[in-house]
């Protein structure tokens, strides 16, 4: 699986947030990965999925500090800076572009 598989099925998995704990989630998760992934493979994924949900947690603190601002395209801008720079904290730039290339087009293309 690619990367950007990976963090298709995590986004999958985390969308049920709510309706089930994420304790509940990281726990299915990882059993797809064991379902479908072995070896230096599975280890790499399990890294992942670690790294990609202290992101989320991260971001989730990010937003609450951004929280109440006024909805600017500054504003917007600031939030997607922020967001970039986060990332840099949980992943390689090679994992970046591979995982976000496709969000950061899209929201580039939003704040114009």
């Amino acid at each position: 699986m690619t990367r950007l598989q990976l963090k298709a099925m995590f986004d999958y998995y985390l969308s049920t947030l709510g309706e089930r704990t994420l304790d509940d989630i990281r726990h299915e998760i990882l059993s797809q990965l064991e379902k479908r992934l072995s070896g230096q493979a599975l280890d790499d994924a399990q890294d992942l999925l670690r790294r990609y949900l202290d992101y989320q947690h991260a971001l989730a603190g990010l937003a609450k500090g951004m929280a109440g601002q006024a909805q600017t395209l500054d504003s917007m801008a600031a939030r997607l800076q922020a967001m970039q720079q986060t990332r840099s904290r949980y992943f390689s730039a090679p994992e970046i572009a591979e995982l976000f290339d496709q969000d950061d087009v899209l929201d580039r293309f939003v704040l114009r």
